[in-house]
């Protein structure tokens, strides 16, 4: 497992708090499982950019595209790391 954030779920909270006092936001019991779900998206979607090879982006497939859809489940559920919340992986 790789360690994303370069910081503890304590350091992170204390951040988030002050981050959200500062614009009168609340806090949330679910904020480290979105960090965690968002971080799961960019890993799998970076691997998915390197498997669809260097001619082609993203940003140019049209929606519904299979060889994207195969990559980015395969590379969704391929992902590994330690989150915030649990170390995040997928085993069948």
């Amino acid at each position: 497992f790789s360690f994303l954030c370069h910081q503890t779920p304590k350091q992170f909270h204390s951040k988030f708090l002050q981050r959200a006092q500062a614009k009168n936001l609340n806090d949330s019991d679910y904020k480290g499982f979105a960090y965690d779900a968002a971080w799961l998206v960019a890993l799998a979607l970076n691997k998915t950019d390197q498997n669809l090879g260097p001619n082609v982006s993203l940003d140019s497939l049209p929606f519904g595209d299979k060889n994207f859809s195969d990559f980015m489940k395969g590379n969704l559920l391929s992902t590994e790391f330690q989150g915030m919340t649990v170390s995040v992986t997928f085993k069948s």
